[in-house]
């Protein structure tokens, strides 16, 4: 995000708040303004599972995940857990999550479990009928979750998850093959999976795909980094296929307005406009 977009969305006394966070080398878990963001909207993650699971429905007779008794796996948790309290509300017996930037000083902070899982618990009581109570809810969070703090391809052993999933976190993989490779290799063969999967440039830019098509892969990383790894549809099916998971890919809406780029032979020799500009898609076990 640009400093001025940052500047003009940032709340002045989050502004204040950082900067003296900055000044004097604050290094504790900053509770209060992850408080303050949208992540810490205590119905996200069934507002996230519930939509994909619609979508997959309509288009693929998708049938709802259970889980009950269940090993879940997520890739890239964050510091709220992701869809860990909803697994773990849902009865499933172990929830693990790789996320390289777990902080366990912030996800088990007191103020979190007051604002923020306490709400997902309302929540879920609400939308799913009795469950745990918000005692035993808050131990289970800590008693059924196990957080792996490495990036995917590191990950070797360990865990045959039931049902995986990621909410925007595939698009990040590096190197993508050996990523996708381990895994396959942490799923059982019949695992239940979805993944949201972000194909966008992930900048606030007039079309989520500027400055994508207009110059080489290594380029785009060399001016702008390599936070995304500019795999396509086919390439991420590619890497799943050579990996030996039997996964779809289901569009879900692409975005060709406000790109008026010329776009490279390099990218027009290898994908069609479908692929190019399909913005968001859901990858799941077919």
């Amino acid at each position: 995000m640009s400093l001025r977009r940052t500047l003009w969305e940032t709340p002045p006394r989050d502004i204040v708040r950082k900067g003296l966070r900055r000044l004097l080398r604050n290094t504790s878990p900053d509770v209060e303004g992850l408080l303050r963001s949208p992540h810490c909207n205590s119905q996200r993650f069934y507002n996230f599972l519930a939509r994909y699971e619609a979508i997959l429905a309509r288009t693929n007779e998708w049938s709802p995940i259970r889980f009950q008794d269940k090993t879940v796996l997520e890739v890239g948790c964050g510091p709220l857990l992701g869809f860990g309290p909803l697994a773990i509300f849902r009865g499933c017996r172990l929830y693990m999550a790789i996320e390289p930037a777990f902080e366990a000083e912030l996800t088990y902070h007191p103020r979190l479990a007051e604002r923020y899982f306490a709400g997902v618990h309302r929540d879920l009581t609400a939308v799913y009928g009795p469950g745990p109570g918000l005692t035993e809810f808050l131990l289970m969070l800590r008693e059924r979750v196990q957080i792996v703090p490495l990036a995917v391809a590191g990950v070797t052993g360990g865990v045959q998850a039931d049902i995986v999933l990621s909410n925007s976190a595939l698009e990040h993989f590096s190197p993508l093959p050996e990523s996708i490779a381990a895994l396959t290799r942490l799923a059982t063969a019949d695992a239940r999976v979805v993944h949201l999967v972000d194909f966008g440039n992930h900048r606030p830019t007039p079309s989520p795909f500027s400055g994508m098509y207009s110059v080489l892969p290594s380029e785009y990383r060399r001016l702008h980094g390599e936070g995304i790894n500019l795999a396509r549809p086919p390439d991420l099916l590619r890497a799943f296929q050579d990996a030996g998971a039997c996964v779809a890919l289901q569009p879900v809406y692409a975005v060709r307005e406000s790109f008026d780029e010329p776009i490279l032979s390099w990218w027009r020799d290898r994908y069609s406009d479908d692929d190019l500009f399909l913005k968001v898609a859901l990858v799941f076990s077919a």
